[in-house]
This record gives C-alpha cells, structure tokens and sequence, in this order.
C-alpha cells in the first residue's frame, strides 16, 4: 500500500515539475514571502525558567515563592579603583551620586511602563539608609549621606558605618572601600530588557568616572539577555557563512553556479520556511532555536546534490532534459523518501522530553527537513527545466 502511494506520488510530482516549472517558481516566491513577512514579529526568551514546562513543580514553586516574598531581578554595578584606593573620598562619592542619580532617570523607551527599576529599592551610598538610636531608646531612619561629604575624614566616617552594619558590611562595599555596588531591583517584564540597559548605564558610568576608576556591570538577567544576544548575532553570521562554504563546495564539485544555485535557492526557502512557521505558530526564539538554521542548510542541500549528480550523467549521456529528470526522479525517489522520512522522525521523537525549546527545536526541523524533500522533488526539476 505505501509503495503505490509513494510509486503514484512519485508520478505526479514528475509530471507536474516538467509541464509547470513558471507556476511552481512563482508559488515558491510567493510563498517564501508570506513566511519572510513572519520575521518582523519575531520574540525571542532567554530565560531559562520559560524553557521549563510551566505546569512543573518547581517551576510554579519558584514563581509563588518570588510573589509571596516580592523577590525583584536584580542588575549590579560595581564601581572600582584601578590602584585599590578608597572611593570613600568626596570627589569618589561624588561620582557615586551622580551615576546613581542618572540611573534613577532611566526609562524604557519600549512599553507602557516607561521605569526600569523598583526605584525605592534601589541600594547605593546615596540612597542607603542608617539607622540610628537616639536618647529615649528610638530608632531614628535617615539618608546616611544627606549631602556629598566635604572632607575624606568625613567620607571616610560613611565606609566605617556601613562596615559597621550587618545588613550591608562587606556587600553595598568592600571593607576598605576600594569597590563599592548600586544594586538595582528591575521591575515585572523588564528582565528580557536587561542588555539594552546595560548599555545604557555603561554610558553614564562612562561619562562620570574617571582614569582611575574602572565598573562592572553584572546580574543573571544581563547574563542571559547578553547570552542571547550574542546567540542570535552568531546566527545572523555563522549561517550566511555556512551558506558560502556550501556555495564554494558545490561549485568546485559542479564548476556551474547557474546549478549550484538551485540547492542554495532551496535551502534558504527550507530555512525561510521553518522559521517563518515556527513564528506564525506563536513560538518564541530560545537559545536553541537560533540553531535550527544551521542544522537544516546543510540537510536541506544533501537530496538535490543526488538529484544534480545524478542529472549531469544523464543528461551528459544523451538523453533529453525531460527524460533525464524522470530517470533521475523515478530512481532516487525511495531512497530520498526513507531517508527523509527516518530523520524527520529522528527529530519528532524530542517530543518525548517534555523541554518546551528542545520540543520547537526537533518540530522545527523535522518540518524543515520535510519541506527539503518535497522542494527538491518538485523546485529542482522546474529549476533544471528552465535552465
């Protein structure tokens, strides 16, 4: 029963290649635009909490916790002397002030909620607080620095009060003040915006410090959104490149770009394709799904060079274009269908992990890898038809 259907299918695709090469070209082209227009509204998630199913234990565990205890994403500067002096001076806490000051003007330029930060939480030298007892036994809440101190003495009394409390020694600053913290509590939904942040504020500890100064700039949300990052621009690189290292390959093998071009051609549409899908189907970009073009260019062109091989000799022997393609088709169809088929189902079988992105990630590409082998059976012969 399969082998009719794959014998009947085989047919038709045939015939329909060589008798409408302009019309399957022109459904390809349309096509592949309607899925490129999916890549504006791409969103991509770095957070590794929403690469776990949401319905897990630990993971609605982890969300209570943080809303029951109001526990905020925290981003960190650090503030240092290159030569391990004290910041703990007036011109240093100065500088602290003024950072801090222009950190707490921040706003997002994206979203309705214009503020980064729980901006009361936020814990530098000028905004910590100390707490003292006066006479009568109460307890008093002050700025502890109402004012840029005007002498290092005075400064210098700032670093031994808060070495002398217990909720901030040795974490808002070092003991000899040398590096001191501006820890920074993001708000809900700001956390995939952490590395355009970052950028920011390396601009203004940039503009306010000085040779002897250096900062860091830390925290998990920037980690991953940095990660991320910096995935998504290795794809926007590696796979154009990996494409020219195909292209180079195939042409030395073939020494005809108007016939290598058909499997570059058909494995961008393969790619264009399974992102595009991946899109419209509501799928966020993970980490991993900046991989997925990579791992179906090469698959995508590994048919049509069959095809092609197989088509040179043919048609290198005497036999008409037509003739040649269906000789070409008829003998490599079953071989290409099982081996499509095994590797599709290969990659359906990450199903089974139960891994949101490894889900995407293995239907992706078993899509992919399907739509190269229906590409290659129809797009090649219309291709070769016009050539």
């Amino acid at each position: 029963m399969l082998e009719r259907f794959i014998n009947l299918l085989k047919l038709k695709t045939i015939d329909f290649s060589i008798n409408h090469p302009k019309k399957i070209m022109l459904f390809g082209a349309i096509t592949t635009l309607i899925f490129l227009a999916a890549f504006p509204s791409v969103v991509t998630d770095t957070d590794p909490v929403n690469m776990l199913p949401q319905d897990n234990p630990v993971v609605r565990l982890h969300k209570s916790v943080k809303k029951d205890f109001q526990v905020a994403d925290i981003v960190a500067l650090g503030i240092q002397t290159k030569d391990g002096t004290t910041l703990f001076t007036p011109d240093g806490l100065k500088k602290i002030k003024l950072i801090t000051d222009d950190i707490l003007k921040l706003e997002d330029p994206l979203g309705e909620d214009k503020d980064y930060f729980v901006k009361a939480d936020i814990l530098s030298v000028s905004t910590v607080d100390d707490i003292v007892k006066n006479k009568r036994g109460e307890l008093l809440v002050t700025p502890l620095m109402k004012s840029i101190p005007s002498s290092k003495e005075n400064a210098l009394k700032i670093l031994n009060i808060l070495n002398g409390n217990p909720l901030v020694g040795g974490k808002l600053t070092s003991k000899d003040g040398s590096l001191v913290g501006v820890f920074m509590p993001l708000k809900e939904g700001k956390k995939d915006r952490s590395y355009a942040l970052s950028q920011e504020i390396t601009k203004i500890a940039e503009k306010h410090l000085g040779e002897n100064e250096k900062f860091y700039f830390a925290g998990l949300p920037v980690a991953e959104t940095t990660f991320g990052n910096e995935m998504f621009i290795q794809m926007g690189v590696f796979a154009p490149m990996a494409a020219v290292v195909i292209f180079i390959l195939l042409l030395i093998f073939f020494k005809s770009a108007k016939v290598v071009m058909a499997p570059m051609i058909l494995s961008s549409m393969a790619v264009i394709w399974s992102m595009g899908a991946l899109i419209y189907s509501g799928n966020v970009i993970h980490i991993m799904s900046s991989m997925i073009p990579i791992f179906i260019m090469p698959i995508a062109v590994l048919d049509s060079v069959h095809i092609l091989s197989t088509l040179s000799e043919k048609v290198g022997s005497g036999l008409s274009k037509q003739d040649a393609i269906r000789q070409t088709i008829s003998s490599l169809f079953t071989p290409m269908f099982y081996t499509s088929l095994t590797t599709v189902i290969g990659f359906v079988s990450l199903y089974t992990t139960g891994i949101p992105p490894v889900m995407v990630f293995g239907g992706t590409i078993a899509f992919g890898v399907a739509i190269s082998f229906l590409l290659t059976i129809v797009f090649i012969p219309a291709y070769t038809m016009l050539l």
